[in-house]
């Protein structure tokens, strides 16, 4: 019973050590996220993104419901969030 006991703590012992070094920056240390101010984006959604370890927050998708400027003679709308146009995509 001890030896199994033994076992079960080394193992759980390696496996806490693998994920600490797995953490923000792969370092062992925790991350203390610095997010930019800045919006990242996609077609589809928009982000900021910790400039450390790329973490994302406010992750959400796009809701062009912004009317912006006419091109060519097509309505362009922005999102209300990030302020993307839709004609960027």
């Amino acid at each position: 019973m001890k030896k199994l006991l033994v076992l079960v703590l080394t193992i759980i012992s390696a496996l806490t050590m693998c994920f600490s070094v797995a953490a923000c920056g792969g370092d062992g240390e925790t991350c203390e996220h610095t997010f930019s101010s800045r919006w990242k984006d996609d077609a589809t959604h928009h982000w900021k993104e910790c400039t450390k370890c790329g973490e994302k927050k406010d992750y959400g998708k796009h809701d062009f419901s912004v009317p912006g400027i006419e091109v060519n003679n097509e309505e362009v709308f922005e999102c209300s969030v990030c302020g993307i146009s839709d004609h960027k995509w």
